[in-house]
């Protein structure tokens, strides 16, 4: 769990540096905007996961996770141009495999 978030700190602030194409804004004030309330409502369905691994809270961790994956996939253009694209690949791999570890 951990792992997971230091990784999405580390590519949120990877996408926050760079700038990239007209089909997606990657500046700061547009990716603060959106990734902020997405990784605050990850980290406390986290939480909520690990002091209570009931189905509902699996199911909000999980519904929270497939929504950053969303964002996280959603900007693999400014990955791929700001010449991050292994650690967007190694992110995206580990956003897939929580989910998977997630039985809900």
């Amino acid at each position: 769990m951990k792992k997971i978030q230091n990784l999405m700190v580390c590519m949120f602030a990877a996408f926050v540096i760079v700038s990239c194409g007209d089909d997606v804004d990657c500046t700061e004030s547009v990716l603060e905007m959106k990734a902020i309330p997405l990784v605050d409502a990850l980290f406390n369905a986290e939480s909520a996961y690990n002091s209570d691994s009931s189905e509902e809270n699996c199911k909000t961790y999980k519904d929270a996770l497939e929504e950053y994956k969303e964002f996280f996939q959603d900007h693999k253009e400014c990955a791929e141009e700001s010449g991050q694209i292994e650690d967007y690949n190694e992110g995206l791999a580990e956003l897939n495999l929580e989910l998977a570890r997630l039985d809900c």
